[in-house]
């Protein structure tokens, strides 16, 4: 049990660390040298990229438990919804929590376009890899179980 949880650290840390620099005051964010940055919405690539990494993030260990394409598919859209959610409550944490954050609908439109992007991402890259029957399952297992019966 503990080797599947040890999967989910760099997920859980990647989590930590965008909630800090979610979270932080306006006064600790990079000065722009004018109004390029929200000229071309440069924080909303920012937003996008860090919602996709995230969601694929916490797919990638899920992957290895040995669920099938179909039950996959439902977690990693699970996954992605409640990251979308997460994005919609650190909206509200920076507009009633962090000084000189505000809401904006826009970030929570990039949010959820990160998330899904990230799930489509996943379930492409992840699902490659091949997932065992459930016949050549029953087959391993009737060949590991056979290792203590031969002792």
């Amino acid at each position: 049990m503990i080797f599947i949880y040890k999967k989910f650290i760099p997920a859980l840390i990647s989590l930590i660390v965008v909630t800090i620099l979610l979270c932080l005051p306006s006064s600790a964010l990079p000065k722009t040298g004018g109004n390029w940055f929200y000229d071309f919405q440069v924080d909303k690539i920012i937003h996008i990229g860090i919602f996709a990494f995230l969601v694929f993030m916490f797919c990638r260990p899920i992957r290895f438990k040995g669920f099938f394409n179909g039950i996959l598919t439902k977690i990693y859209f699970f996954i992605a919804v409640l990251f979308s959610i997460y994005g919609l409550v650190i909206e509200f944490v920076q507009k009633w929590w962090i000084p000189g954050r505000g809401f904006e609908g826009m970030d929570i439109v990039a949010d959820v376009v990160g998330c899904f992007i990230g799930y489509f991402v996943a379930k492409r890259v992840l699902q490659k890899v091949k997932q065992p029957t459930q016949e050549e399952m029953k087959s391993q297992l009737m060949d590991y179980a056979r290792q203590f019966v031969k002792k």
